[in-house]
């Protein structure tokens, strides 16, 4: 059941990223919508399991998402959005229930492929750092990679 939320949360990301690229930003609504969804599914997993373990694994994940971006938002306003750090709650709470070392994985793989991306972009288009890059779809590639990472340590 954790794998079929963990799917319409990446449904989610996607959504998040098509519009990201397009207008540079991510509507509320496609957040609590999210938000909703992946509230939902927790409580349904908690309550067939009858265990609290995969909604606090979950809330747990999406505040530390939520607050890693937020610090790195406050830090750094101009290079990253307040959307983005809302949809980081959305994947916290999608790979929270999956485990730790899924979590550091869709954590730290968003911040990778940007990297890769704005450095080969750098290199092909000739821009600066501080060029806009839309971070939704990075941030679904390292959600997609934290939810496939319990199945390929396996």
């Amino acid at each position: 059941m954790l794998i079929i939320g963990g799917f319409l949360g990446l449904g989610i990301c996607l959504a998040a990223s098509v519009i990201d690229i397009r207008e540079y930003r991510i509507p509320n609504r496609l957040v609590v919508v999210g938000l909703v969804v992946m509230v939902t599914v927790l409580s349904a997993v908690s309550v067939i399991e009858r265990s609290w373990t995969p909604m606090v694994a979950g809330l747990l994940g999406g505040l530390a998402f939520f607050a890693a971006y937020l610090i790195l938002a406050l830090i750094s306003p101009t290079g990253m959005g307040m959307g983005d750090v809302k949809l980081a709650a959305i994947v916290g709470l999608m790979l929270g229930p999956l485990g730790l070392s899924a979590s550091i994985v869709g954590f730290y793989a968003a911040f990778i492929a940007g990297a890769l991306f704005g450095l080969i972009r750098m290199a092909v288009h000739h821009s600066g750092l501080r060029s806009r890059l839309p971070f939704a779809p990075f941030m679904t590639i390292g959600a997609a990679l934290g939810l496939l990472w319990p199945m390929i340590i396996v």
